[in-house]
């Protein structure tokens, strides 16, 4: 779902509240057949701009004006890079959580479990800032407190997986320096499988039981 408030997503949200004979905006947000409505137009429209080979920038905008939302070709493109921008995102966020859980490989049950979920409060962390302040425009007092709480936890476990990501680092440069050191010793440079898992072990395996 769009974290955002653009005009796109306001103008699907106001057909929603339309359908369940609503027009303001506190009202669609209060009523729960509208949000789930609402909810169902984002999620589609999110699909129809993630799946470019299938829907054409054409195609968005004549699904956009069939549900009453009457917007610029510029617009649907600028809402088609905001996707894109969303995915590259993720993408660097699952390459480096897959990178720290690497580097934790080795740790027992709890101390993997503890540092996968640093790691996903950083991810959570991270969007929770890129969100635009409109976004929490129908907010109640009580759900920013949560927010704030809620904040506050990533917030330390940002913190704590900084430092793990320092450590990932530390390690991958050598492991990098490990498989270097072999290869100068080759003619052609290059290491078996077998070898390279074993410079892993002895890289990631051991750094991880002096951890433990």
């Amino acid at each position: 779902m769009n974290a955002g408030r653009s005009d796109i997503y306001a103008g699907l949200a106001a057909a929603a509240g339309k359908a369940c004979g609503l027009s303001d905006s506190k009202e669609i947000a209060e009523s729960a057949d509208a949000r789930a409505a609402r909810d169902c137009l984002w999620l589609e429209l999110d699909g129809r701009l993630a799946d470019e080979k299938t829907y054409m920038l054409k195609d968005v905008r004549e699904w956009l004006a069939s549900k009453g939302v009457d917007v610029s070709m510029a617009s649907v493109h600028r809402a088609r890079e905001r996707m894109r921008e969303k995915r590259r995102v993720l993408e660097l966020a699952s390459a480096r959580t897959a990178e720290v859980l690497k580097g934790l490989a080795g740790l027992d049950g709890d101390q993997l479990l503890d540092g996968a979920t640093k790691r996903a409060g950083q991810v959570l962390m991270d969007l929770f800032l890129d969100c635009r302040p409109e976004s929490f425009a129908d907010l109640t007092a009580a759900q920013w407190l949560h927010a704030f709480e809620v904040a506050g936890g990533l917030a330390r476990s940002r913190a704590d997986v900084r430092f793990m990501d320092a450590k990932v680092k530390t390690l991958r440069e050598k492991f990098e320096a490990a498989v270097k050191t072999r290869q100068s010793g080759r003619s052609d440079g290059r290491l078996s499988p077998e070898e390279i898992e074993e410079i892993g072990r002895d890289v990631f395996g051991d750094a991880a039981q002096k951890s433990a």
